[in-house]
C-alpha cells in the first residue's frame, strides 16, 4: 500500500494525463500565490498566530497540488524542453 502523499500525487498527475485541458493558464496564479503564501508564512513566524500558520499550511497544500497539475500538463503538452528535469532521480 502506498503512502497517502504518493497516492495523492498519482491522482493529480493522472488527472492531468487523462484530462484534455491545458493547465498552462495557472502559471501566473501559482507564482503569485506561492509568493503570498511565503510572505504569510513569514508573518506567521514573526507574529506567532497559530490560525495563520494553519492557513499558510492549507495554502501551500493547495498551491503545490496546482503546481503538480501545471507541471505535469506542461510535460505532456511538450512545453518542457529539458527532459532531464522530469526524469526520476537516481536515488529513488
Amino acid at each position: 500500500m502506498g503512502s497517502p502523499q504518493g497516492l495523492f500525487f498519482l491522482g493529480v498527475a493522472g488527472y492531468a494525463l487523462t484530462s484534455k485541458n491545458d493547465f498552462g493558464f495557472m502559471g501566473g496564479f501559482l507564482m503569485v500565490g506561492i509568493l503570498v503564501a511565503f510572505l504569510a508564512g513569514l508573518g506567521a513566524i514573526f507574529f506567532e498566530i497559530p490560525p495563520l500558520s494553519l492557513t499558510v499550511l492549507a495554502m501551500f497544500v493547495l498551491l503545490m497540488s496546482g503546481l503538480i497539475l501545471y507541471q505535469t500538463s506542461d510535460i505532456i503538452r511538450g512545453g518542457e524542453a529539458n527532459n532531464i528535469l522530469w526524469l526520476p532521480s537516481p536515488s529513488t
